[in-house]
């Protein structure tokens, strides 16, 4: 962009509705936002091959001048407030006719009309059309709006068509013929809105159907990426990303770029949630250091982004649990039952979890009280939510028992080895999870499974305490075990010389 082009521009003024002045930008505000998308749209649609914003010229076509453009802001604003994406050139032009002062222009082209509000702001609503007549910014007619339409070619109608039969199949519950429907429209047409509509599409199939999750998984996570690369506007991109997040079918690394950039187009609380949303869905935050340290990390900033539901300290509780903060944990539970009603049915899991705290801390009359509290409240609950105590003490004393059978034999005993036995054939003999396969073989994980996949190498010392006949009784899948514990009488253990 040179000097006489602008010169140009300035001298076929706002009549034609493709230039319009303005002395300067107000982008610090809501009001002064609002103003600037609504003149982008306005030309996007009334001069979709070129239209021009010029900054420092008046009304009246003089040149005023304007010190800088904030090109990013720009882009950022227009990114989250317009869709479809518009494109938008900006540069900085000195006038040395006046002065050389500098004139602020911002070329704007169209790429799919009509544009239209994305997000509301001040007091455009979300959807509004606008366009210019001459000079003049209105709300753009449903005959307008038509027209616009009318420029899509067949291939776009037929793709469209082809969504809307998908959408259909969707409400109806036929998920294959909704995904057979929306990957001719992708095939046709790959555009941002089709990749994301059908990632919803295998993402639904994921929660319904539990075989070839991998594989279902992979191609949700294809098509949300692929949405997010293609997205038309920063809505559509945030979904496709939230929905990445959701599968967390990619690398830590990638997941953690994805908190970034919604970290930017969020506001605040919904921001917080996102974070208590993600902690929430790992599997295991107290029993793991380096996941407490993210979880801390993610709690602690959705605390101060305003979502203080009572579930986020629980969970930074927990974080701390497995950081060995025990006096900070007791801190943010205390803080989840202070929040809740007396009678809520969450304050029986928080006061469990609270024991769990002080049973740790080693006071155990104080946990004791806090169990009977909340077994006031609701026995049959109380029972539910005491895995928080039992499975980390299950799994403490087998690891416990299995470094001194490794590495400390000669002070390993009979009744040491008997405890391990009955844990081991409890958590063994625990199913957690079953499927058949194709083949009609079943196959099952138990707690001590699960123990290995959290701690690998203990259940290998276990099975060398129980010694390889009884673990493969274990593993039996049809034998029915009983299992009989003796202890010696205290007459046996007395020497016969005392």
């Amino acid at each position: 962009m040179d000097e006489i082009t602008v010169s140009a521009l300035i001298a076929e003024g706002e009549a034609e509705g493709r230039v319009d002045f303005k002395k300067e930008l107000h982008l610090d505000s809501a009001e002064g936002k609002a103003e600037f998308v609504k003149d982008v749209i306005s030309l996007a649609n009334s001069a979709p091959s070129g239209s021009f914003l010029l900054i420092g010229v008046d009304d009246d076509k003089y040149v005023v001048g304007v010190g800088n453009l904030e090109e990013e802001r720009i882009q950022q604003i227009a990114q989250t407030y317009i869709t479809p994406l518009v494109s938008l050139q900006c540069s900085l032009v000195p006038m040395a006719t006046v002065d050389f002062l500098s004139v602020g222009v911002i070329e704007i082209k169209a790429k799919g009309r009509p544009h239209k509000v994305a997000r509301a702001i001040s007091r455009l609503e979300k959807d509004a059309v606008f366009v210019r007549h001459g000079s003049v910014v209105a709300k753009a007619s449903p005959e307008e709006i038509i027209e616009m339409h009318a420029g899509e070619t067949p291939l776009h109608r037929e793709a469209r068509q082809l969504i809307h039969t998908a959408d259909t199949h969707l409400e109806l519950g036929r998920l294959d013929s909704a995904i057979a429907a929306y990957s001719k429209a992708i095939e046709l047409l790959p555009t941002s809105e089709a990749f994301l509509a059908r990632g919803r599409a295998y993402e639904l199939q994921l929660r319904r159907n539990p075989r070839n999750r991998a594989t279902v998984k992979n191609k949700a996570h294809d098509d949300f990426s692929s949405a997010a690369k293609l997205a038309s506007s920063v809505d559509i991109e945030k979904e496709a990303r939230l929905g990445r997040m959701r599968i967390f079918a990619y690398s830590w690394d990638e997941k953690r770029r994805d908190i970034e950039w919604l970290k930017d187009h969020m506001d605040d609380y919904e921001y917080g949630k996102l974070l208590y949303e993600e902690v929430y869905s790992w599997d295991v935050i107290d029993e793991d250091v380096s996941a407490g340290r993210d979880a801390e990390s993610f709690l602690s900033q959705a605390i101060d982004m305003g979502y203080r539901e009572p579930e986020v300290y629980y969970l930074r509780a927990e974080a701390n649990i497995g950081l060995r903060n025990y006096g900070l944990a007791l801190e943010y539970i205390d803080e989840a039952i202070d929040s809740v009603e007396a009678e809520s049915e969450k304050l029986v899991k928080f006061l469990c979890l609270k024991a769990a705290i002080l049973a740790k801390m080693d006071k155990f009359k104080k946990a004791y009280r806090t169990l009977v509290r909340a077994r006031e409240l609701n026995e049959d609950e109380v029972e539910g939510h005491l895995y928080i105590i039992r499975y980390g003490f299950e799994n403490s004393i087998l690891c416990q028992c299995a470094l001194e059978f490794e590495f400390g034999k000669r002070h390993f005993s009979s009744p040491i080895s008997t405890i391990v036995e009955v844990l081991a054939l409890s958590k063994g003999r625990r199913v957690r999870e079953i499927r058949k396969r194709s083949d009609g073989t079943i196959v099952f994980k138990t707690d001590l499974d699960d123990l290995e996949d959290k701690l690998p190498g203990v259940v290998g010392m276990v099975r060398g305490i129980i010694g390889e006949k009884l673990w493969a009784s274990m593993r039996n899948i049809a034998d029915r075990m009983e299992f009989r514990v003796e202890f010696p009488s205290i007459r046996e253990q007395i020497p016969d010389d005392l």
